[in-house]
């Protein structure tokens, strides 16, 4: 090797990270608050991937513009494939974006929101100015969302706190293609009326592409379609159970996956509860149905696959391709099992309410911005009736804001509010640390006839009891911390004004009941009792 080529492999790294530094250095610098000739510039970071609410979302920048002319808004899209490094470096820097739009679908993302974003509490216990004039004038600004800000992006029950203004709502459906559902049934419109009718469907679809040598599969989706799907009928078979877990009797489970993991420790039920090993079994059957190597695909090869017409069928939490189409839509709600059915009624109450159906893509504003003011009137501007409205007919996205009227395709992912209480989701059983074992031995359950049982034994190996125990520990003193804080705070806020603290009260004391829920059930954990649930 010459000595010219050695000196350059000696140098290639520096090289390289001299390159992104600089790249990195740009970013950063371009990045910083500016100001145009007096003007307030925002910045602000969204997740929106489709053309059309990319499109959207900046022509509501303008609005606001217009509005104040004192503010140029100024818009940042971050792939979702960097997003939680991104997120990371922007949040420990001292010049992030004025505002950030987020999913929380990573423990580390959860905890730098509460960690260093801006509390917006008192933004939504207040009317939003912005909707006068219309239906939701005088209307507290959380109460003007369809879900009422209850999705855990919005609101950090550890916390005790809200922190984002969710703008994507996200109710599940089965999104179809009408001219494949024409030709395989002969009507376009026709959807399926129960789970039955679902796999009889996939049944007819695999003899369609048989009979015409199409490479044609009933449903496109990956591992967490997989999961997302098999859920809509597992948990259909675990309302009677769920009804155990709900500690108040109120037909909600108030604290999502909360109280079934509790009970899961106090040994009330377990992978082999006859209920959770029947919503196994369905999750084994609907996976028959879904193209073969499903578990190592993500979501865009899913996208690709359906929009390319070789799937009748895919999971959808909205309309978000629809405009990216060459083929008519149509949507319909997943089917669950009904009360009547031969294997699995006796444990089935019958649909789910969709009242607790929250949205996502939430906007939050980090601690370190220079343009705080500024930031959450945007925000409110935002939220509004009719800015959501004008969001929602250009980008075709389920409206989040109470009285906005959906797009044809988007109405067929409004929630519906009617429904029996949710079952038990077969991952419950903790926090990440479990649900990271749960679908680290998910394949298990696909491998053949014995995949129920292969699954829940590697579930057991792992010490998926110990893991659940431990990720509840950490959540117990995620709220112990956050007690101690907002104590202190309530304490303040009396000093300042006594009249105000009612509602702070209130929420601290139901806080402080699930912190003791928490405590009790650890306790419990190591001794397992049959004792029946108490409301």
């Amino acid at each position: 090797m010459s000595q010219f080529v050695r000196t350059f492999h000696r140098r290639l790294p520096w090289a390289l990270l001299m390159v992104i530094f600089g790249i990195c250095t740009v970013i950063v610098f371009s990045h910083r608050p500016q100001t145009d000739e007096g003007k307030i510039v925002l910045r602000v970071a969204h997740l929106f991937r489709e053309p059309a609410g990319e499109a959207a979302i900046e022509a509501i920048g303008r609005d606001y513009s217009r509005l104040h002319p004192h503010v140029t808004v100024k818009f940042l899209k971050v792939p979702q494939s960097i997003f939680l490094q991104w997120f990371r470096t922007q949040l420990i820097s001292d010049e992030p974006p004025d505002i950030i739009q987020y999913e929380l679908w990573h423990r580390d993302l959860r905890q730098l929101v509460a960690q260093r974003f801006e509390p917006i509490t008192d933004l939504v216990e207040k009317p939003n100015p912005y909707n006068r004039g219309t239906s939701m004038e005088g209307v507290r600004l959380r109460e003007t969302y369809v879900d009422g800000l209850q999705g855990d992006e919005a609101y950090l029950p550890e916390m005790g706190a809200y922190f984002g203004l969710p703008y994507r709502g996200v109710t599940l459906r089965v999104m179809y293609n009408r001219d494949l559902m024409a030709a395989i049934k002969g009507d376009p419109d026709w959807t399926p009326a129960n789970w039955r009718e679902l796999i009889a469907l996939c049944e007819l679809t695999k003899a369609y592409a048989k009979e015409h040598q199409l490479e044609l599969f009933p449903i496109a989706a990956d591992k967490m379609g997989i999961y997302l799907m098999g859920n809509e009928a597992s948990i259909g078979v675990s309302q009677q159970l769920a009804l155990r877990t709900n500690y108040d009797y109120d037909f909600t489970l108030v604290t999502p996956n909360l109280y079934p993991s509790l009970r899961y420790l106090r040994g009330e039920w377990d992978l082999r509860s006859p209920e959770i090993l029947a919503g196994l079994k369905i999750y084994r059957d609907l996976a028959s149905h879904l193209q073969p190597g499903f578990l190592q695909f993500d979501r865009s090869d899913v996208s690709f696959q359906f929009l390319q017409g070789r799937a009748l069928m895919t999971i959808a939490g909205g309309p978000s391709f629809s405009d990216q189409a060459s083929f008519p839509l149509g949507a319909f709600r997943i089917p669950g099992l009904t009360p009547d059915d031969a294997e699995y009624g006796a444990n089935v109450l019958g649909p789910y309410s969709e009242a607790q159906h929250a949205s996502t893509f939430a906007f939050g504003i980090p601690r370190k911005t220079h343009q705080k003011e500024v930031a959450r009137d945007f925000l409110q501007f935002l939220s509004s009736q009719r800015t959501n409205e004008k969001f929602t007919q250009a980008s075709g996205e389920v409206p989040v804001i109470r009285g906005v009227q959906a797009t044809p395709l988007a109405s067929k992912f409004l929630p519906q509010l009617d429904g029996y209480l949710y079952g038990i989701q077969p991952r419950a059983l903790g926090g990440v640390s479990s649900r990271n074992v749960f679908n680290g031995n998910l394949h298990q359950l696909f491998q053949n006839e014995h995949g129920v049982e292969a699954f829940v034994s590697a579930m057991e190996d792992a010490g998926i009891r110990e893991i659940a125990k431990h990720d509840t520990e950490g959540l117990a003193r995620d709220y112990q911390r956050n007690l101690r804080e907002t104590d202190a705070a309530i304490a303040a806020r009396y000093f300042q004004s006594p009249e105000s603290i009612d509602g702070h009260i209130l929420h601290q004391t139901l806080f402080e009941l699930d912190f003791l829920r928490i405590v009790h059930s650890l306790d419990l954990a190591d001794h397992p009792t049959a004792e029946p649930a108490t409301p």
